[in-house]
């Protein structure tokens, strides 16, 4: 592979991503090429518009609560609070998945797409290519582990 490409820009029927995505060899992203990362950097771009968008028309949409003192009457909910609540309970789920995109949007341009923000260990291409806005491996995924230890520790698996 050749890190050295004179390629600035790359284009296809629907977008195009302006500068490269560094490849550094050493670091995390070096084990995807050039192409699968362009490729996850389009997935990441579009999926991140579409949020975007779904979020300002939920937004705009959004049923109004009913006055009151809460969400709540009584052990009943009203039909206009409940749909104000699942309302915004759609638009906090999508805004997370929004803060993770931009985190991964982050990660290649950091050079580290790919590598567990845990422990460093590299994220199989098959899961990228389903949820490209992973940040943890397998393992961290299978124990919880979500939080990395302290600098200059290493975690083995």
């Amino acid at each position: 592979m050749d890190d050295e490409t004179d390629d600035t820009t790359l284009s296809d029927s629907t977008s195009q991503v302006e500068a490269p995505i560094p490849i550094e060899d050493g670091r995390a992203s070096a084990w995807l090429d050039h192409q699968e990362l362009q490729g996850l950097r389009r997935v990441l771009d579009y999926n991140r518009d579409r949020l975007v968008d779904e979020i300002e028309r939920l937004e705009r949409t959004r049923p109004p609560q009913a006055p009151g003192a809460g969400p709540t009457t009584g052990s009943m909910i009203s039909e206009a609070n409940w749909a104000a609540a699942v309302t915004q309970r759609t638009i906090a789920e999508k805004r997370s998945i929004l803060r993770e995109i931009d985190e991964a949007l982050h990660r290649m341009s950091a050079s580290t797409y790919g590598q567990c923000v845990v422990d460093g260990h590299l994220i199989s291409r098959a899961v990228l290519q389903e949820v490209p806005w992973l940040k943890y491996c397998e393992h961290c995924r299978s124990t919880g582990r979500t939080t990395p230890a302290r600098p200059g520790i290493a975690i083995t698996h």
